[in-house]
């Protein structure tokens, strides 16, 4: 599964579900949403984890499904959980 969050309300909730699980699962995130730190402490737990260069707007469906296709096509047939 591949998460999409778009916020940092978005990312806890990627946090408090994949917390207890022992495969990380990929993490995809607008600009801004998590700090430095928070990326370089993923990727040490071994979290594929990519960060978009840009604001993604929860009211941007347009946008949205840009940013899903792009995730589509690094992750083909996975499941994508999209912040909304």
């Amino acid at each position: 599964m591949v998460f999409f969050a778009l916020t940092r309300q978005g990312f806890d909730t990627y946090r408090s579900i994949t917390i207890k699980q022992e495969q990380p699962t990929s993490l995809w995130v607008a600009a801004d949403v998590i700090t430095e730190e928070e990326l370089k402490s993923l990727r040490v737990n071994g979290v594929d984890v990519t960060v978009f260069n840009h604001e993604i707007a929860r009211a941007d469906s347009a946008s949205i499904q840009d940013a899903v296709e792009t995730i589509k096509e690094h992750h083909p047939n996975a499941c994508i959980w999209v912040e909304a």
